[in-house]
């Protein structure tokens, strides 16, 4: 065996072991509406995914068939299979104010599995920082798929700040 081998053995394990939580995500953010747009935090409280759920992940697990409270350090027992998107879809899981269907594109809640993205502006359901209106919602629209959740997160602020100071100057002039 030459010395390239080893290390092109070593490469092609790493490669196999880093593609695993890319395809469990893959599979994970097509259960939900426009899941991509905030990838993983869009249920994990981290943007790796792993342990840590937001509130909206919490709530899909226990649609899922889990008891997340049920074993802290392993959130992810006793998930039993995929919920349906219409079991969490009119819950405030982060208690905005605004369903989930309506943070993320869905507000009729007639999307299911397969069917094609909405176009509309989206805010994350586990965040209740984060709402429709607060200009986040115009900013993860016209970056979809785009930019880290901080870099988003300071283009909102931005896109707020503007959209407040256009209204106040609309009704001066």
């Amino acid at each position: 065996m030459t010395r390239a081998a080893p290390a092109a053995a070593l490469a092609l394990v790493a490669a196999a072991l880093g593609a695993g939580p890319a395809r469990a995500r893959e599979a994970f953010v097509g259960t939900v509406p426009n899941g991509a747009s905030y990838s993983c935090s869009t249920c994990h409280s981290n943007g790796d995914g792993g342990e840590g759920w937001n509130d909206f992940g919490q709530d899909l697990l226990e649609a899922g068939g889990a008891n997340p409270d049920a074993n802290p350090d392993d959130q992810n027992a006793g998930y039993v299979g995929s919920p349906r998107w219409s079991d969490v879809c009119d819950l405030d899981s982060d208690g905005d104010g605004y369903v989930n269907g309506e943070e993320l594109g869905d507000p009729t809640c007639t999307w299911v599995q397969g069917d094609d993205d909405s176009e509309a502006a989206v805010t994350n359901p586990g965040d209740g920082a984060d709402f429709p209106g607060d200009g986040a919602a115009l900013c993860s629209s016209h970056h979809r798929g785009r930019g880290t959740p901080g870099a988003l997160a300071l283009c909102g602020l931005l896109c707020a700040r503007l959209l407040a100071a256009h209204r106040i100057s609309s009704r001066w002039s």
